[in-house]
Order: C-alpha cells, then structure tokens, then sequence
C-alpha cells in the first residue's frame, strides 16, 4: 500500500514535511512541499502501515473520468486485494471526501495532527490528535456510503507544532549531515527522517546522535537516497 502528498493549502493538516536539498547550496529560498502521509499508529512511537493519502483523490477522480478508466481501480485492486468494482467505487468516494476532510480539520483545529484515508480492513477516515482527550467514531455519508471516522489520541504534536520543528531543523541539517539529500516530518511515528546520499550507517551516527539532542526528536537516516523529485530547494 502507498501513501502520496496534497499540498499543505488543501489544509488536510500538514503532516509530513518533505524538503529536497540536492541544491542547497545555491541559496535560492523556497517554502517546503507539505504531504500528508500518516498512517493509523496506536502511538507516535509505533510502526506504520501505510495506506492511501487524500492527495490522491483528484488525480483518482481524473482517472477514472479519462479513457483508461481502470488504470487507478486496477492499481488500487491490487494494493489493496478488492474486487475492480469495489476498487472504482472506492476511488469515487475518495474524490468526494476533500470537502468532509476540510470540515474536520476546521473542527479539530487546535487538536489537528493529521488525517489519513485507510483501505484495510474496509475504507474510513483516522483522524490523529494531539493530547489524551478521547472523541468517539463519526460517520459521514458519501455517494450513499456510510464512512467511518475513527479517532487516534495522544499525539505529542499539531501538525502545525511539527512542521515547524521540522523547517527549524531543515535549516541546520547540512551542518550535520553534509550528504543530505532530503528531510522529511514523521509525526505519526514522532521521528525525522533524513534523506543521506552515502551508504555508510554507522559514518552518520555521530551526526544522527548530535541532531537528536538539537532538535529534540528521534532521527532516522535512509542511506544512498538521491534528491527528492519536484520538491522546492531551501537556503543552505
């Protein structure tokens, strides 16, 4: 299963901050690709299984509405071991969600960690909070389907609070680690993931154990990645 991004002005909540720094040397200043790519986690210290992200749905819509309407049912089909039927059906649901995922994010604003389409076991929405307070399931009706909207609490950060801990640490990332090729905000895991062109893990544990202490979360290094495609550079 995959998870792709939605700009950060959609407002599905910022959740995973995504910044290239394959030219970062240049100086020319950019804002950060936001995405939203959370995963329903008991904690944010737990693993994630990814599943579908709302920023496919209208490019899902799009497809379905093209010539090759079974190119984006097939795919999903496959990912997500559903009949093509069920996998179009789905795909239109999604294309019709953004406007009750905006209506969530303005409720649950100040609370706002991220929100996720899930496909497995069947299609519902996860809305992530921050703090302990418990909000019971919701249900919205869409092309006569019920949706579910299931709630996860205890999330240490608002999408706005991490994304902001994330560009304060993009600034500084090249004075740790000078073969960074990316950054980007896992909030739903409470960890940094910082994109490396070298391929040597135990070289980047000194960097990896200095970064932490500044910024404060837990970092992760993924080895021999190359810049991130169509994403803005940022000032070194």
């Amino acid at each position: 299963m995959s998870r792709r991004g939605i700009e950060a002005s959609v407002r599905c909540a910022v959740i995973l901050v995504v910044i290239a720094l394959g030219s970062a040397c240049s100086g020319e200043h950019g804002q950060a690709a936001g995405e939203v790519v959370p995963a329903r986690t008991a904690n944010a210290r737990s693993s994630a299984e990814f599943s579908r992200a709302s920023g496919e749905m209208q490019r899902s819509a799009a497809m379905l509405h093209e010539d090759a309407p079974d190119v984006a049912a097939t795919s999903y089909m496959k990912e997500n071991g559903v009949s093509l039927e069920v996998a179009t059906e789905r795909l239109l649901i999604e294309s019709e969600l953004a406007p009750h995922v905006q209506d969530l994010t303005e409720r649950y604003r100040e609370r706002m960690a991220f929100i996720s389409i899930e496909s497995m076991p069947y299609q519902h929405l996860v809305v992530g909070l921050k703090g302990p307070a418990m909000e019971p399931v919701q249900h919205i009706s869409v092309r006569g389907t019920d949706v579910r909207v299931e709630f996860d609490e205890g999330y240490p950060y608002t999408a706005r609070e991490f994304s902001d801990i994330v560009s304060r640490a993009s600034l500084r990332v090249l004075e740790f680690f000078p073969d960074a090729t990316g950054l980007a905000g896992r909030p739903e895991l409470g960890l940094i993931e910082v994109m490396v062109s070298g391929t040597d893990e135990l070289s980047h544990v000194p960097a990896k154990e200095a970064f932490e202490a500044m910024t404060g979360v837990e970092i992760k290094i993924l080895l021999g990645r190359s810049p991130p495609r169509n994403l803005i550079d940022i000032p070194h």
